[in-house]
């Protein structure tokens, strides 16, 4: 058994660190509890299994309220009362103080699992923009022609896009041709977008678009850094 994890950039460092958060395998309510619990114990009934547990739940909840502090193998549970008070003299306001429940790991929970726990890392998926589908609004069933002027969209993944930021956005690249996809100019950003959502865009081609080939890509910004480009598997044709 292991305990997956991935890197991630931390944004807020200066020095360009990274984090890693768990990958968790599944979330494991109460039944799944029980269930690994009767693995390992067949001389113990599901039924007392379930009526230990809730019978354990309302202990601590009796002896909370009661003012204790529970110590047990697998954690340590406390009261803490939050919020500020703005003189010796004040008192609890349910409007600005609350009452909460403090739990830290047990020292034996945290002896075992430091004994069993094995970290592996993961390789992390960076997200980007993914182009499946651009479809012409003159024809929605061509998919690798454009209209001057008229609208078309884009379907996919991570699309979305800042259409304040000009380096993000929907840009076509004249080419010479499928042949040869050498760029003939700078890219033309689209600038009349309609719909703008992850999974899909639509857009008005520019008018003034030469007739010719063109690559598709979507840029857009994933963090503060992180500038990345998708491009469409097809060349497109305007006309």
């Amino acid at each position: 058994m292991t305990i997956d994890y991935k890197l991630h950039e931390y944004n807020f460092a200066a020095g360009g660190d990274y984090r890693a958060r768990v990958q968790h395998q599944r979330t494991i309510d109460l039944d799944g509890v029980i269930d690994a619990m009767a693995m390992h114990n067949s001389g113990l009934s599901r039924a007392l299994m379930v009526g230990v547990f809730y019978e354990f739940l309302r202990t601590l909840v009796f002896l909370l309220v009661d003012g204790h502090k529970i110590e047990t193998p697998f954690a340590t549970f406390k009261i803490t009362i939050k919020g500020t008070f703005t003189s010796p003299d004040d008192q609890f306001d349910s409007r600005r103080h609350t009452v909460e429940i403090a739990i830290t790991p047990g020292n034996q929970l945290q002896k075992d699992f430091a004994a069993e726990a094995k970290p592996r890392k993961c390789h992390l998926k960076v997200a980007q923009p993914m182009i499946s589908r651009c479809t012409n609004g003159n024809s929605p069933t061509a998919t690798t022609t454009l209209t001057a002027g008229r609208m078309a969209g884009i379907q996919g993944r991570n699309l979305k896009f800042d259409l304040n930021d000009p380096t993000q956005g929907i840009f076509l690249t004249p080419v010479k041709g499928y042949q040869d996809p050498t760029p003939l100019g700078p890219p033309v950003r689209v600038e009349d977008v309609g719909h703008n959502k992850g999974r899909k865009l639509v857009f008005v081609v520019p008018p003034d678009l030469p007739p010719g080939a063109y690559r598709l890509e979507v840029c857009a910004r994933f963090g503060r850094h992180s500038l990345r480009t998708g491009h469409f598997d097809k060349l497109l044709t305007v006309a």
